[in-house]
C-alpha cells in the first residue's frame, strides 16, 4: 500500500470466508493510517469487536466508545409515546438525528481519533402506522446507520472538496448494515440502505470514505 489516506479517498473493500482475519486486517489499516493520516474514523460495529480488540492494535487514548452517556439516556428518556394522529409525536427520531449531529461535531473537535459506535445500544424508535397509531416500533441497525452517514457526509460537505481523507466510516459486518436487497425482510431497511449507498458514492469528494 503506497499511499494509504487512498484507502479512504477510494473506498476499501475486505473479503473473506469465516475466520480468515478480515476484521485483524482492518485493525493493522487503521492503525497504519492513524500513523499517516490525519482522518478520524468511525467504526460502526454491532458485534462490539472493536470495543475489545481495538486497543491491542491503536493506544486507548485515541479511542472514543460510543456516543457520550448523557446523551444514550437523554435519547432513553426522549423516547415517548405521542398523539394518535400524529406520526411526528411518537419516538424520538428526531432526537436522534440532533443528538448524531452533535456527537459527529464533539468527536471531531477532540483530541480522539476513533469512535466506536454500536447503533443496537441506540434506544430509536418511531411511529407503528401512520393512521390512528398505537404503538412504536424499534428502528433497525440499516436506518440508525443510514442517519450516522447521511450526517456525516453533511458535515463533510461544509467543509468543501478535497483530495485528501478527512472523515472513515468502517462498517463491520456490513452485510447487516448496509444488506443487499434480495435479503431485506422490510421496506424501511431498502430505503436505509439506498441512503448509506449514496453516501459511500459521492462522500469520496469531500474526504469522505469506507471500509466496508
Amino acid at each position: 500500500i503506497k499511499n494509504p489516506h487512498e484507502l479512504v479517498t477510494h473506498n476499501t473493500a475486505i473479503l473473506g470466508i469465516l475466520g480468515i482475519g478480515k476484521s485483524c486486517l482492518t485493525f493493522e489499516l487503521l492503525q497504519k493510517l492513524l500513523s499517516t493520516t490525519q482522518v478520524k474514523i468511525f467504526c460502526i460495529d454491532l458485534t462490539n469487536q472493536y470495543l475489545r480488540e481495538l486497543p491491542k492494535y491503536i493506544t486507548s487514548e485515541l479511542i472514543q466508545v460510543d456516543f457520550a452517556a448523557a446523551s444514550l439516556t437523554a435519547l432513553k428518556a426522549g423516547n415517548v409515546n405521542g398523539n394518535a394522529d400524529n406520526p411526528s409525536s411518537w419516538g424520538n427520531e428526531v432526537l436522534y438525528k440532533t443528538t448524531i449531529q452533535a456527537e459527529i461535531e464533539a468527536f471531531i473537535a477532540s483530541d480522539t481519533r476513533v469512535i466506536t459506535i454500536n447503533p443496537d445500544s441506540h434506544n430509536v424508535s418511531k411511529a407503528g402506522s401512520q393512521f390512528k397509531i398505537s404503538h412504536k416500533v424499534d428502528l433497525t441497525p440499516a436506518e440508525k446507520v443510514r442517519m450516522i452517514c447521511e450526517r456525516l457526509i453533511v458535515k463533510a460537505s461544509s467543509l468543501g472538496e478535497t483530495a485528501e481523507a478527512r472523515y472513515l466510516i468502517v462498517f463491520e459486518e456490513a452485510h447487516s448494515l448496509v444488506p443487499e436487497w434480495n435479503s431485506i425482510a422490510n421496506e424501511g431497511d431498502k430505503n436505509a440502505t439506498n441512503g448509506t449507498a449514496k453516501v459511500i458514492l459521492q462522500g469520496r469528494k469531500y474526504g469522505l470514505g469506507t471500509f466496508v
